[in-house]
């Protein structure tokens, strides 16, 4: 056979020769290419069922980008379901937000520079609003890195620098504040100034922007009354109290590093983290992404979720793109991790003063004083990251498997039952709401006799007993595990 190749390739010309030698080239490349397309594909029985992993990524992507706040907010804020609304009314409200969508955390130097947006580039007149809110540290001494960052960015194209509020973020930040003036308007008796609004965000630029935007949509279209109320900048992570009170008797716990450290390890967090990280692993390989071990699994991930939350290709390496069933399955990864992250005890202990002072403290004013007509504020705005609602949520007795999407928010309200005296300690009642819907059938830890209004509504002092005496709230305790 050997010998009749021979024969065949010695009576061919040149020309033919050469078509031969391209096919055999062409075949190898070929080969080639569809080698690498299997390298960025994780193991599958069924390649039919790519609508399938089509449908279920778009629906990661919808939910954690939160696009629908551009067209409309939903959400039953601020109205109780049948006719509790006539027996009960509402006193107070409590919300921590997360921020708006955001360009990527971190750059990697194998991928190329992604444009997000930054400026407001419909010249909506409306952000010019934006220039007449004033930033102030909180407390009055802190060192704030970001206290002089321009409200206002201007109409022209601006592409965003890294972990910045883009433009949709700000546009969603808007819907929500404009849903929350009207959901809210029956609770507005009196001008809305510093004496009864109080918002409050994290020392990050995205943040910032997230709560000027969103008061932007709240407040009235007045500049004297935004200019009339600031927002507060909280150096770090975690959240204060409105001003003047300090955090006296909850202090920042000081060693939530090491309790979470352990806390993981406890619940054997760190041991299944290694049997899931594989696709994210596979996923940096597939980037370029150098010692990916040294990053979290969000922070690789992030690469992809903002890609796609702007309709924008998958990232691609020097020898394969990143598939959308890769992409599935490293989302199911990283919301499996992000909700495991902070498991029970790192949650209620870094959530604690947040709880007690913005909360307990702040409602414990609101009864006292709407019951001496005396001023109180009815509106208290914090604006912060995924990691705040996940400790938030899990602390408060709510447990969510998933990354929580761009513009998540918990609200808090206060009620009270008009049918009673002031001196009835069962006069007052919360409702916790997650992204506009009721969360109070999940708080199975409570006693059916503590609810109201078909189950709408939480007896506050059984609710505020259980925030300052469960497990590792206690003062005690408390200190002794964080200080």
């Amino acid at each position: 056979q050997i010998m009749t190749m021979g024969l065949w390739w010695s009576t061919m010309r040149t020309r033919e020769r050469w078509i031969v030698i391209i096919n055999i080239l062409f075949i190898f490349i070929f080969a080639g290419f569809i080698f690498n397309q299997s390298l960025s594909r994780p193991i599958s029985n069924d390649d039919s069922s790519s609508r399938s992993t089509t449908v279920r990524l778009q629906g990661y992507v919808n939910d954690y980008c939160h696009k629908s706040l551009l067209k409309s907010v939903n959400g039953n804020e601020g109205e109780l379901v049948g006719t509790s609304n006539e027996k009960y009314q509402l006193v107070q409200v409590h919300a921590l937000i997360r921020h708006g969508d955001r360009s990527p955390i971190r750059k990697f130097d194998t991928q190329p520079t992604v444009n997000y947006e930054c400026g407001m580039i419909d010249k909506n007149e409306k952000w010019l609003g934006l220039s007449d809110f004033n930033l102030k540290p909180n407390p009055p001494n802190a060192r704030i890195i970001h206290i002089n960052t321009p409200l206002f960015r201007g109409f022209e194209s601006k592409i965003c620098e890294m972990r910045l509020l883009t433009f949709e973020g700000s546009k969603q930040l808007y819907s929500i504040g404009s849903f929350f003036k009207r959901k809210y308007s029956h609770i507005v008796d009196t001008i809305l100034d510093q004496s009864n609004v109080f918002i409050q965000c994290t020392d990050y630029r995205r943040t910032i922007h997230s709560a000027s935007s969103f008061a932007l949509g709240f407040l009235p279209d007045t500049s004297s009354v935004r200019k009339s109320i600031p927002i507060y900048v909280s150096n770090g992570n975690l959240l204060v109290v409105p001003p003047p009170n300090i955090l006296q008797e909850y202090p920042d716990c000081k060693k939530i590093i090491q309790v979470n450290t352990l806390d993981k390890k406890a619940s054997g967090y760190d041991q299944m983290l290694k049997t899931k990280r594989h696709a994210i692993d596979h996923l940096a390989s597939i980037m370029n992404v150098r010692d990916s071990q040294q990053f979290t699994m969000a922070d690789v991930f992030d690469q992809v979720w903002c890609r796609l939350c702007h309709n924008m290709p998958l990232p691609c390496g020097l020898k394969s793109c990143v598939n959308e069933s890769l992409a599935l399955e490293g989302a199911a990864v990283v919301h499996w991790s992000f909700s495991h992250r902070y498991p029970n005890k790192t949650s209620i202990l870094a959530a604690q003063p947040y709880i007690y002072h913005s909360f307990v403290r702040q409602i414990d004013l609101a009864i006292l004083n709407s019951n001496l007509k005396k001023p109180y504020f009815k509106f208290l705005f914090s604006f912060a990251h995924d990691s705040t609602i996940t400790q938030l949520l899990t602390s408060l007795g709510v447990y969510e498997s998933s990354w929580f999407p761009y513009a998540t928010r918990i609200v808090v309200e206060l009620w009270k039952d008009k049918t009673k005296k002031v001196d009835d300690p069962n006069m007052h009642f919360v409702r916790i709401l997650l992204n506009g819907k009721s969360v109070m059938d999940k708080l199975h830890q409570y006693p059916v006799g503590y609810f109201e209004a078909d189950g709408q509504l939480l007896s506050y002092t059984a609710w505020r007993e259980s925030m300052v005496t469960g497990t590792y709230r206690d003062l005690e305790t408390y200190k002794q595990i964080c200080l």
